[in-house]
């Protein structure tokens, strides 16, 4: 939605509480996202800012961010990106996982929620919420964390858009 942005509030308890898997469309294209030289997923779970740069997320969605901000007082350490002229959000949470992968989410009464991603990214990575239109997210399992990033869906895009660029930004990450 074209001015939404997305805390983690937004992102709802059960996308945060939740560890499940998903399948969802994989892109078309090669991952066309410049490196991160002063981060990446190892050092994103220290620092949550430290998952992208904004010159990643600039290429990846065709958007102007402004540098990662540390989220206070969120359930789980968390950064959030923002395009304020497109009114759109990025969101990235990361925390230790007690799960190897999401086939329990799956296969549990929440299963309808989450859809393992092609190709799988990481140990194991899904969709949480593929019907959704607003916001798209991704979660990965790798070397024993748990990664979420979401991204808001505006005026500009659709949620299959996003899902094609966030699986190609996350390729090159993981």
């Amino acid at each position: 939605m074209h001015g939404t942005r997305l805390g983690l509030a937004a992102l709802g308890a059960a996308t945060l509480a939740a560890c499940s898997s998903s399948s969802a469309p994989a892109g078309n294209s090669a991952p066309s996202v410049p490196a991160n030289p002063s981060g990446g997923a190892a050092a994103a779970r220290h620092a949550p800012c430290a998952l992208f740069s904004t010159d990643q997320l600039d290429s990846a969605f065709g958007l102007e961010f402004s540098a990662g901000q540390a989220e206070q007082g969120s359930l789980q350490p968390t950064c959030d990106w923002y395009d304020n002229a497109a009114g759109v959000s990025a969101v990235a949470a990361v925390k230790k996982s007690s799960e190897a992968n999401f086939d329990s989410d799956i296969s549990g009464p929440i299963g309808k929620d989450y859809e393992r991603t092609k190709p799988v990214l990481g140990d194991d990575s899904v969709w949480f919420d593929p019907a959704a239109k607003d916001t798209v997210s991704l979660l990965v399992i790798s070397n024993g964390y748990r990664y979420q990033m979401s991204i808001g869906v505006n005026s500009g895009s659709t949620a299959d858009q996003r899902r094609t660029q966030l699986l190609d930004l996350a390729q090159a990450t993981f």
